[in-house]
């Protein structure tokens, strides 16, 4: 980790690659690289693979290993990407998992407590979202939030299999969007980990605390490759 890093930062749902303008600029001052793309989620015919397609695209020019980051829905294509291309360790922030044989509807009908219903109305969008976020940065990010097909949702997952890769989670305790309970347990069942928990932080990080997040993707970076190593 003395050498540059690049994390490949995949966005959640009607999102984009803006949303991790300020984790950039906080990996460069660490000494790392971050890449960000646009993911057709505004593509009713576009599911995670295609997504997935995309941020290969993003990556083809870097070497060797990268640490692939998914927010939120990013969750579902995050997977994808390390069974196509080398990749040191996945980390999930505050994001939903694919399983093998099943759509994200399908899990959540057993799953109820995954994520919060979706509010009404412009405030508790932004509560649910950025609600710890300064006001004049949740204006500018909702601004700019895009529509979300449904595709990902309802298809099935096109992973097969889960990727022999390191995984870490991130868990913010503020999280108005996917439970933190839910989170916590699927990272311990499905992962195999112990979530990492961002204190006080709320579902996008990446605009309220993004030095703090840049950080804290670093110290896993370091850490899941020293127990690697080890």
């Amino acid at each position: 980790m003395e050498l540059e890093t690049v994390f490949g930062l995949v966005h959640g749902g009607c999102h984009g690659a803006w949303c991790w303008q300020r984790v950039i600029g906080a990996l460069d001052v660490l000494g790392h690289r971050g890449v960000a793309m646009d993911l057709p989620c505004d593509d009713d015919s576009a599911g995670a693979q295609r997504y997935a397609e995309v941020v290969l695209d993003a990556l083809a020019d870097v070497d060797g290993n990268v640490v692939l980051v998914g927010h939120s829905l990013g969750g579902l294509t995050i997977p994808l990407v390390a069974a196509e291309r080398p990749v040191r360790t996945l980390i999930f922030l505050s994001a939903v998992l694919p399983m093998p044989g099943k759509s994200l509807i399908q899990q959540q009908e057993t799953e109820p407590e995954m994520v919060f219903p979706n509010p009404d109305g412009p405030s508790a969008f932004r509560r649910r979202l950025y609600g710890t976020a300064a006001d004049a940065d949740a204006a500018w990010a909702l601004a700019q939030i895009r529509p979300q097909a449904q595709t990902p949702y309802h298809e099935e997952t096109p992973l097969k299999a889960w990727p022999d890769v390191d995984a870490a989670f991130i868990v913010p305790t503020e999280d108005r969007a996917v439970n933190s309970v839910w989170a916590r347990r699927a990272a311990r069942e499905r992962l195999g980990i112990e979530a990492h928990e961002m204190i006080g932080a709320d579902h996008s990080p990446f605009l309220s605390r993004p030095a703090e997040l840049a950080r804290l993707l670093v110290e896993l970076a370091v850490s899941k490759e020293q127990a690697h190593g080890a």
